[in-house]
């Protein structure tokens, strides 16, 4: 009910967070409804309408003995507590995204690995924080999602795809950082009209973070194939005017017109100018060193 009173976009219930004085407020205001009044509120379920204004006062009498600053809601239950509770110790530390976007990727990608993507990006985030390190990996493990469809709809499926997935451990924010990577990895771009107003979920550094993000992954999968041996032996050096794409001499021929038009989207998007330099020495190492 309160997703369609704000215009929330994202119907997900999953991780839907809420400041406690504004839904304290929110469900006094529906306790106090009468049963035809609440009949034309959107989002409201028929069947819970007896029940309805004597469970809101209950939150809202909660809320305010309570005092949280926000109320944070679970698509899970007791049941799922229960299971959870089983789990052996090391298996309730493991990371709910990472372990969901890895089992995407081992169903529906065609690498199902991101180890090397995420070293391979790194150089583009130093002094990342742990937050975004995990989001960055989850969006590598994402990356190859839409191969199987159409490449005129390859974008939006993906971002639609991503945005939807029933994984945990996400916020809509998260998740909506993750939609937007996934979009712009196929797309090259934030703007487009299935991103609609997933948008206004993100601040205006965590959309520019994404573009960095789908961009790198998009010039990846270019100039790679996604083949993960390939991949190891080139690198991004990144300076401060310069974003640089390292090449062995014997993998030369990969510097062509598509290569060049994605590495300058990149380092365009970080305020750089990209060039291409292949090595003359040595070929590189195969840990992309």
């Amino acid at each position: 009910m309160h997703m369609e009173q704000t215009g929330h976009p994202l119907h997900i219930i999953h991780h839907y967070v809420v400041d406690a004085r504004v839904m304290a407020d929110f469900a006094g205001l529906v306790g106090r409804q009468s049963r035809a009044s609440l009949e034309k509120m959107p989002g409201v379920s028929r069947r819970r309408l007896e029940t309805l204004p004597m469970a809101a006062l209950v939150m809202e009498r909660l809320l305010r003995t309570v005092q949280p600053s926000n109320v944070v809601f679970s698509a899970y239950g007791l049941r799922e507590g229960f299971l959870f509770d089983q789990l052996s110790a090391e298996e309730r530390r493991r990371d709910p995204l990472i372990d969901s976007c890895t089992q995407v990727a081992e169903r529906l990608g065609r690498f199902g690995e991101a180890a090397t993507l995420t070293q391979w990006t790194a150089p583009l985030f130093a002094g990342e924080d742990e937050a975004a390190a995990r989001l960055r990996t989850a969006a590598c493990l994402l990356s190859d999602l839409g191969w199987s469809e159409h490449p005129d709809y390859r974008a939006e499926h993906a971002y639609l795809r991503v945005l939807r997935m029933p994984f945990a451990g996400a916020d809509h924010a998260e998740r909506a950082f993750l939609a937007l990577a996934s979009f712009v990895r196929y797309a090259g771009t934030v703007e487009g009209q299935p991103l609609g107003l997933t948008r206004t979920l993100l601040s205006e550094a965590q959309l520019s973070r994404a573009l960095i993000v789908g961009l790198a992954l998009r010039l990846a999968h270019t100039l790679t194939g996604g083949a993960a041996t390939l991949l190891q032996r080139t690198a991004l050096r990144l300076t401060a005017d310069t974003l640089t794409l390292m090449l062995p001499r014997d993998a030369a021929m990969l510097d062509g017109d598509a290569v060049q038009r994605r590495l300058d989207g990149l380092a365009k998007a970080l305020g750089r100018k990209g060039t291409v330099v292949v090595q003359q020495g040595p070929a590189l190492a195969e840990t992309g060193a």
